[in-house]
């Protein structure tokens, strides 16, 4: 399993250091892997589960900042199921709005967050379709106190 974000590259400096910290490798590992998809301590490993460096991405105007989190080469098998799944993309989401709350810098700024989970193939999703992708709805956040 792969976790990388892709980030407006004008993002504050805290911001984009903060996606590529081992706080991010440690949320995904404890709050993503283990607790929702069901790895067990032993079969996690840096081959197999890991975050990947930020993309950065080019700024459409002054201030129009986002950040995409993509969780990918996720195994549905028989251990997991489908609110699994949810449940671990809002984790992902979690770890990214904690960041964003917390680091961004008050006075306006604001930050769209939309995190997608890539399956090797269809379950049931949230709408009761099958897919492969399970998405949040991209949101806009803003830092704490703002």
């Amino acid at each position: 399993m792969k976790l990388k974000a892709t980030a407006t590259r004008t993002l504050p400096r805290q911001i984009l250091e903060a996606l590529d910290s081992p706080e991010v490798v440690e949320r995904f590992r404890n709050d993503v892997v283990l607790k929702h998809l069901h790895v067990s301590p032993q079969a996690f490993g840096p081959a197999t589960h890991y975050v990947q460096a930020t993309d950065l991405t080019i700024e459409l105007e002054p201030g129009w900042f986002g950040i995409e989190a993509s969780l990918t080469k996720v195994s549905a098998n028989r251990l997991r199921s489908a609110s699994d799944f949810e449940n671990a993309l809002r984790a992902v989401e979690k770890i990214y709005l904690d960041l964003i709350e917390r680091l961004a810098p008050p006075g306006g700024i604001r930050i769209q967050l939309f995190c997608v989970l890539q399956l090797d193939k269809a379950v049931e999703g949230p709408d009761g379709k099958d897919t492969c992708l399970i998405e949040t709805e991209p949101r806009w956040v803003e830092p704490r106190g703002s």
